[in-house]
């Protein structure tokens, strides 16, 4: 959250519009209210509503965040009030809420003379932060903002007048009121190529990356991103062709170890149930992470040769709204294949011999799958063959056979010790041969 080019562009939109409307008498405050922004407050004048694009460089890449401000003028008594909100660019949320805090106060700090210390404030259960302080060093100026989800709220109380004081009444902070979401459109999307289709709102992005790890179950990802324009809500679907080699010996036990993968550390499972997707069978879970305050629902199923995981960074208030929920349930066909047979058939024999392939794609692609097949103990005889064969590597500790030794130490640990000997006796087998993670499986 970047507040430099907020406010020189405030800055030049009230001499215009002092230069143009001139003094007018003073009427009784009304309530404005915006049912995109889902807010009202109450204004002395109606305000004008004046868009801002604001281009910030994200990790390397240009990004645009769309600034929506209103501004009331008092001219009698020389005070702008400004309410404005903005949502992250497409593709990204706000991953720290304290870190937006800090960023946007220290920001303050640099640019102006601030005269009071931040305080932690909330409204309707909202926390933000407000700060007095001067522009040029003459103009008093009270900022108080807000995080709601994935959307951030201002309100600015600026003098016109040279002042270090604040005299007028705070009935334009205190009446600020944040109205549920309204549902917005959906279009239906069809991905070229593919089988199924989702509603998603009216921006939208996709994007396609080719896998390069061999050590990856999944050869490519593509990522559909969209944002609700009435909340700010980042919503996702992410999926991918599984790798020839990839297999399950349980679903569920997949579906436990891939949340572990993809959660944080930090997050706290609110809920884990099973749902189904056209009659595949997946999950659904919502996260909270207490450090951030970040709320998260995923879904994520296999269905035939692919992945796929949807997913919300959102405010508590969007977990099971209406929008929300039409986004997680809209997918339909998403393989047009109901079966996990693919996942459940051995590929070892295949795997195996393509550890002698002369093929360099073949051989670096079944190495990699080492890291993530699941042998059987059906395969124990044809792994105990296998790791009578030297191999360039066995001196690595992702070594070869280091790791066909571990899966069998996995698989049973007698039948390793009783394999092992023969092995490391083996004219054929380096003395350097790595072992000591097997060792102690």
């Amino acid at each position: 959250m970047r507040l430099i080019k907020f406010f020189y562009s405030l800055t030049a939109l009230i001499l215009l519009l002092l230069s143009v409307l001139g003094a007018t008498a003073q009427k009784d405050w009304s309530v404005y209210e915006d049912e995109v922004g889902a807010f009202s407050v109450k204004v002395p004048v109606t305000p004008i509503k004046n868009g801002r694009e604001v281009i910030e460089v994200v990790e390397g890449e240009e990004v645009t965040f769309n600034i929506q401000m209103y501004i009331s003028t008092d001219l009698v008594n020389q005070v702008n009030y400004i309410m404005a909100y903005h949502d992250f660019p497409l593709g990204y949320f706000l991953e720290d809420k304290e870190t937006g805090f800090q960023e946007t106060l220290e920001e303050i700090r640099q640019l102006h003379k601030v005269i009071s210390k931040p305080d932690t404030i909330f409204h309707q259960g909202f926390e933000g932060r407000k700060i007095e302080f001067l522009i040029e060093d003459k103009f008093y100026c009270e900022l108080r903002f807000y995080i709601r989800g994935n959307r951030v709220y201002k309100q600015i109380k600026q003098y016109l007048r040279k002042s270090s004081v604040r005299t007028e009444s705070d009935l334009f902070f205190e009446s600020l009121h944040f109205s549920p979401f309204n549902h917005p459109d959906f279009i239906d999307l069809n991905p070229e190529n593919e089988s199924f289709s989702l509603k998603v709102f009216e921006e939208y992005k996709e994007v396609y990356e080719p896998v390069l790890d061999d050590q990856s179950y999944i050869d490519d990802v593509h990522t559909i991103y969209s944002v609700n324009p009435n909340s700010g809500g980042v919503f996702s679907l992410e999926y991918g062709k599984l790798g020839k080699y990839f297999n399950v010996l349980n679903v569920d036990t997949f579906y436990t170890n891939y949340l572990q993968a993809v959660k944080m550390w930090s997050d706290s499972v609110i809920s884990n149930d099973s749902t189904s997707i056209d009659g595949v069978y997946g999950r659904e879970v919502v996260l909270f992470n207490p450090y951030n305050e970040n709320y998260s629902r995923i879904k994520f199923w296999i269905d035939g040769k692919y992945t796929y995981h949807m997913a919300g960074a959102l405010g508590k208030e969007e977990l099971y709204n209406s929008a929300s929920n039409m986004f997680f349930s809209s997918i339909s066909n998403p393989s047009g294949i109901d079966s996990l047979g693919f996942i459940y058939s051995s590929k070892s024999t295949e795997l195996l011999n393509n550890l002698n392939s002369d093929d360099s794609l073949e051989f670096a692609m079944a190495k990699g799958a080492l890291s993530y097949y699941e042998f059987e103990k059906s395969d124990i005889k044809s792994l105990v063959k296998r790791i009578q064969l030297p191999h360039d590597d066995d001196t690595l500790y992702s070594g070869i056979r280091t790791q066909l030794i571990s899966s069998i130490a996995y698989l049973d640990p007698n039948e390793m010790y009783k394999s092992f000997p023969a092995v490391y006796l083996n004219e054929n087998t380096s003395c350097l041969l790595y072992t000591s993670d097997a060792a102690d499986e």
